[in-house]
């Protein structure tokens, strides 16, 4: 059998100046792919190259052959379409409405180009549109080397990030999960782990937008999974691996891997360590009328974040026969933060003439550190798959959290007209997570399987918010904001 292979990257790069916008304001790009028949293509994807080649984001065509891309800024960029026996035009002209890009369709045409020779290759497409998720094969593609799992994360289609650097799954705060378990982190903690994971560690990314009964029920929108590669070499081996970087301002990361496999085990041992700074500016312009009076308020925020960040995998399985595996693990993390937030507030009259001044200034450091300890057997029941899993789990939760907060007014002639206003909050926290299960999965085809399972978990978390303010020279415990927060919690669970 002839096989023709066309698999063109045709380039369409267009740029927005200064002379579109006085300033770097942030649009979108809207778009439609069709074939030559113009009916619409679904799940192509699209890649948003920046004028050094690097990769900016990734979107897919939905079910009508439409795709977006959000939150882009004034620059060159190029679109790259890599599509296997179509290509596409050069587009030409592209108008900005709104602060949207609506660009011509691109318009696939099936190659009638007959080659001389043929290279088939069992490469992974980048993406995988499966009945429950999309895939993001990682490993070996243009993703997996010079970026963190943060960075390859926040490229995925339907993904986008909030004024905290949180992730966003289409739009709401997403369940991160590590190989299948819950990784227990959310806010800037899990920000940190995932810049200082290495995207040459992960294997694939799982985006379920609707987790079927077998996720424990937290949240709606949805589960990002990350698969971690695995080790199959066997002997001693081991992966030391180091990064730098520079924006505003710099990033440096580094780690282990070690790795020993004989007939009957598996050990291993992972490190990474990461420490970056970064700096969020929000403008805030608001217009205030009340009882037909108008007041402006004008708000700059700067926030500076400086993070250091380790965490640590280790642990074996032991094959007990053909069908029988023992596994042992701890992982856990270490996360140093400090930070400085500056708010400068402007409140004007009707003329925009400034009358008050507020400054804030907020200074806050956190350390956080968390260690799971797990053992899981699992029981192959026959070649199609089918498996019983018992899981136990121990997880270890500990933050000490504070910041201190000084507020300074001021009258139109930079005099201040109040005393200042300075307050501070300790937030300690401990939290236990003890939790076991046991899936049974059956294969009655290669297409079709039974999922149940049962599932029980405990947590006890204390919380403790300790909030003072400073007068007369001294610290007054703040009953108002001060609060001792202790809940326990268990859960008994059956799936199917």
């Amino acid at each position: 059998m002839i096989m023709r292979f066309l698999c063109a990257i045709l380039v369409f790069t267009f740029f927005l100046g200064t002379n579109i916008y006085g300033q770097n304001v942030a649009f979108g790009i809207n778009g439609a792919v069709k074939n030559n028949a113009g009916q619409h293509v679904s799940n192509v994807p699209i890649e948003l190259h920046d004028e050094d080649g690097k990769l900016v984001r990734i979107a897919l065509s939905d079910s009508v052959g439409n795709f977006r891309l959000d939150s882009l800024h004034i620059g060159k960029y190029a679109l790259v379409v890599n599509m296997t026996r179509f290509k596409f035009f050069k587009l030409n002209n592209p108008d900005l409405v709104n602060s949207t890009l609506r660009i011509p369709d691109i318009i696939l045409e099936d190659s009638i180009s007959a080659l001389a020779a043929v290279s088939v290759s069992t490469k992974k497409k980048l993406f995988e549109m499966r009945a429950d998720m999309m895939v993001m094969n990682v490993e070996n593609s243009i993703l997996e080397t010079g970026n963190s799992v943060f960075e390859v994360i926040r490229k995925a289609p339907m993904v986008s990030l909030d004024k905290d650097q949180n992730i966003q799954l289409k739009g709401q705060s997403p369940q991160i999960y590590i190989d299948g378990k819950p990784s227990y982190l959310n806010g800037s903690q899990l920000t940190e782990y995932l810049k200082s994971l290495p995207s040459e560690s992960v294997s694939s990314i799982e985006f379920i937008t609707n987790p079927s009964s077998k996720y424990d029920a937290a949240g709606s929108a949805g589960i990002i999974n990350i698969k971690l590669k695995k080790n199959k070499l066997y002997g001693l081996n081991g992966i030391a691996s180091g990064r730098v970087g520079y924006g505003k301002y710099p990033k440096v990361g580094g780690g282990l891997s070690l790795n020993y496999r004989n007939g009957w085990v598996n050990a291993y041992l992972n490190w990474n360590t990461s420490y970056s700074e970064s700096f969020n500016e929000l403008t805030y312009n608001s217009k205030i009328i009340n009882n037909n009076i108008v007041n402006y308020q004008d708000r700059l925020n700067y926030w500076h974040p400086k993070s250091t960040y380790n965490n640590f995998k280790g642990g074996a399985d032991f094959n007990i026969g053909k069908s029988n595996m023992l596994g042992v693990m701890v992982s856990g993390d270490i996360d140093n933060t400090r930070q400085v937030t500056t708010n400068n507030s402007v409140l004007s009259n009707a003329a925009h003439q400034p009358n008050e001044y507020i400054a804030t200034t907020l200074t806050g450091k956190s350390l956080v550190n968390h260690v799971t300890y797990n053992i899981n057997f699992k029981r192959e029941l026959d070649s199609l798959g089918s498996s019983v899993i018992l899981d136990g789990d121990y997880t270890t939760y500990n933050q000490k959290d504070n910041d201190y907060n000084e507020n300074i007014f001021l009258d139109a002639n930079n005099y201040a007209y109040r005393n200042p206003y300075t307050f501070r909050n300790n937030r300690p926290a401990d939290i236990r997570i003890k939790s076991g299960k046991v899936d049974y999965t059956k294969y009655w085809t290669a297409t079709f399987k039974l999922e149940s399972g049962i599932k029980y978990s405990s947590v006890n978390t204390d919380n403790n918010l300790l909030a003072d303010s400073l007068k007369n020279n001294q610290w007054d415990m703040d009953y108002g904001r001060s609060n001792h927060f202790v809940y326990k919690e268990d859960i008994g669970a059956l799936y199917a």
